[in-house]
């Protein structure tokens, strides 16, 4: 998905809040587990949450993007990153904390596969260990036909990505354009990604068929909510 395009992808999320958000994870963690220090980071992207929690945190990422892991693995030097779709992960372990952020997990796509996937998490999970899930957009608030445009504007780099949304059922279609200028030229590269649109309903009976006790929490921060999960 962003076979092209990975070195970018920190400068188009330099909005982000990745050191609160770190701290507002850290935080939940060490309140359900104060002794929790070991953490897996599913669909962990280019590790910006985790530069942030390897200070507090022995952290192991998975990625189904080698792309986004090679500079996950170059940020944060001292974390463990690997190749691997969070549908199958088996690394032989468990984990006082596994998180899974930026609703990376509708990239599951469909329940069976949000299941799966939540199943795969609770396998790598400590026995007083905590699961945290930042969603995705539900599907009551996906809007078709929406137009986006984010740049980036540096001495010897500007970006443009356009996008538009679609859907499929209960499937979200974004649709990328970039145009990459460089001192050699300017480029174009496109990307779709498709995402599956969970409802709470959904997310919780996934979580709960994966033996896990979860919570939906809203606010604190979060825009779409937190799912908030122990060992049921």
């Amino acid at each position: 998905m962003f076979t092209r395009t990975a070195r970018y992808y920190d400068r188009f999320y330099a909005f982000k809040d990745y050191a609160g958000e770190a701290a507002r994870i850290a935080d939940i963690i060490l309140g359900a587990d104060p002794g929790a220090r070991t953490l897996l980071d599913v669909g962990c992207g280019t590790g910006a949450h985790d530069a942030y929690l390897a200070e507090r945190f022995s952290v192991d990422g998975v990625d189904l993007q080698p792309e986004l892991v090679e500079i996950a693995r170059a940020k944060v030097p001292s974390a463990r990153f690997i190749v691997g779709d969070m549908r199958e992960m088996d690394l032989g372990r468990t984990y006082d904390a596994v998180i899974c952020m930026f609703g990376a997990i509708a990239y599951a796509r469909d329940p069976a596969g949000m299941t799966q996937t939540l199943c795969c998490m609770a396998a790598h999970l400590a026995p007083e260990g905590v699961v945290i899930v930042e969603p995705f957009i539900r599907p009551e608030n996906w809007r078709t036909g929406m137009v986006h445009m984010q740049t980036v504007d540096e001495p010897e780099l500007k970006l443009c990505r356009l996008n538009t949304s679609d859907r499929q059922g209960a499937l979200a279609v974004i649709r990328f354009q970039y145009l990459i200028g460089t001192p050699d030229g300017v480029g174009h590269a496109e990307e779709e990604h498709v995402l599956g649109l969970f409802t709470v309903e959904q997310m919780l009976s996934a979580f709960t068929a994966a033996g896990l006790k979860a919570e939906h929490r809203e606010g604190d921060g979060w825009a779409r909510g937190l799912y908030v999960a122990r060992r049921g």
